[in-house]
């Protein structure tokens, strides 16, 4: 199973939304994902691919920023796609 909170198919938006300090690393990957119209539609993978990140790197760099007392969890973040 994997663990990683954020998985390629997770939209700028939702990044965004669990912890406003993640936008730091689009920044820091020279992207204009950051108040773009389309963050709630397009995916992590899309960001890689239009910005020729390397994908996994980028998930990790995500990952890595993610503050350590960040309330929200994989399965919560799950159920808040559901509702």
């Amino acid at each position: 199973m994997d663990t990683r909170l954020f998985q390629p198919n997770c939209t700028v938006a939702e990044v965004l939304k669990m912890d406003s300090h993640l936008y730091k690393v689009f920044l820091r990957n020279n992207t204009a994902c950051v108040g773009c119209y389309l963050a709630g539609f397009c995916t992590l993978r899309d960001v890689a691919v239009t910005y020729g990140l390397d994908l996994n790197l980028f998930l990790s760099q995500l990952q890595e920023a993610v503050p350590s007392n960040l309330p929200i969890t994989k399965k919560e973040l799950e159920n808040e796609k559901r509702v």
